[in-house]
């Protein structure tokens, strides 16, 4: 990946010149200079001076390769004029198409050294792509609840919300994986699965389709994976980016279910340690899940021990926590979010007030009436009037 060209980072080659090419010139004694156009894409010969090396440039976007030796080079983005040192290797590509670059080298003596073409990686390229995803539900399952089997060549997972699950895998049923609350199984493609509960426990998951190009599957395969309270977020993120209907809403759900899949190949691989507990994590990770949580489940009967039983951390803990971090108790804050939420549905014009009131859960209209009058100085009846007048 491309370095920054600073002073600090550019010292074991040479040094920077602030007042550019001409003062760079001058301060070696130099007075002839030379013009090249680059237009190879990678490195195939470097060149190495005996004196010191002005350099700058003059169009476009450009690379610059400097190391100690001809195996230990470091690209960096070209943007400032440089006097590289004597005794070190360079050589300077364009970024994209071409560039031009102006150097003087005085009356020292540059030797022209081949080397196989290189392609150092220079640019961030994703190890995974996730290009779209099919299906986004949330299931709501009676007790006892079962799905037929079926297999399809597209990745789905699942992710437990609340209650108790069965996933079972293979021909003939070989695997059978419990799973409970905040629990996650990522079926790869074309793996015969099917779902079902216990008859006496109800069970609300959600389940996302989705394609993807990661070849390595074994990661996956009937493995259960325990969701941090980083990922809990994330899962909020993207149910509630699909019902926000958005600019983007659709871009970010995608971007959220691949961080969620690369946090959980670190967890398997090891490549990250696991995440403490929640009740070690940093207050501001549990304010921001919170906050998530009831934007996601904004039409839904919220209260602070549900909350708090998501993440999991005591209710009474994150009510002060809430308070002290918010300056506003996290039960009014609640009520807040759906009388915003509220406002919105209005001013769509696609439903009552009865509606917006049954929508967003509150016990009854009249309630709901004086909850958004107490709020915004005027009824849910008049807000409407006033916008549409």
């Amino acid at each position: 990946m491309l370095e920054s060209l600073t002073f600090l980072t550019f010292k074991p080659y040479g040094e920077i010149e602030p007042k550019g090419f001409s003062e760079a010139k001058n301060k070696l004694n130099y007075i002839d200079f030379k013009v090249a156009e680059l237009t190879r894409k990678v490195p195939d010969k470097l060149f190495l001076c005996n004196t010191p090396t002005v350099m700058d440039l003059t169009f476009g976007t450009a690379v610059l390769y400097v190391g100690t030796s001809p195996d230990m080079l470091v690209p960096f983005i070209f943007d400032k004029t440089v006097i590289i040192k004597e005794g070190i290797y360079y050589y300077a590509t364009p970024l994209l198409q071409r560039a031009t670059i102006s150097y003087a080298e005085g009356s020292g003596e540059r030797k022209e050294i081949p080397i196989p073409p290189m392609n150092m990686n220079i640019y961030l390229n994703p190890t995974i792509n996730i290009d779209k995803i099919y299906t986004l539900l949330y299931h709501e399952k009676e007790k006892g609840f079962r799905s037929k089997p079926e297999a399809h060549a597209i990745w789905e997972l699942t992710y437990v919300d609340s209650g108790k699950m069965y996933n079972v895998t293979g021909e003939n049923d070989a695997v059978k994986t419990p799973m409970k609350q905040g629990d996650i199984m990522i079926f790869v493609p074309n793996q015969r699965h099917r779902q079902y509960s216990d008859s006496d426990v109800s069970v609300c998951f959600a389940t996302i389709s989705f394609e993807m190009n990661y070849q390595k599957k074994d990661i996956f395969e009937n493995c259960v994976f325990k969701a941090d309270l980083e990922i809990k977020r994330l899962m909020e993120n993207i149910i509630a980016e699909k019902n926000s209907g958005q600019f983007g809403s659709e871009d970010l759900a995608l971007c959220y279910l691949k961080e969620i899949i690369i946090k959980l190949i670190r967890k398997k691989t090891g490549d990250k340690k696991e995440e403490p507990a929640p009740t070690e994590k940093k207050e501001n990770d549990i304010i921001s899940y919170v906050k998530g949580y009831i934007n996601a489940n904004i039409c839904n009967k919220i209260s602070v021990s549900g909350i708090a039983a998501a993440i999991p951390v005591n209710a009474s803990y994150l009510s002060s926590l809430f308070k002290s971090s918010t300056g506003v108790a996290l039960s009014s804050y609640i009520t807040e979010q759906k009388l915003i939420r509220s406002k919105e549905y209005i001013r769509t014009g696609r439903y009552s007030i009865t509606e917006v009131s049954d929508r967003l859960s509150f016990t009854n209209v009249q309630y709901f009436s004086k909850l958004f009058k107490k709020h915004f100085g005027v009824t849910p009846r008049e807000y409407e009037w006033s916008i549409n007048k």
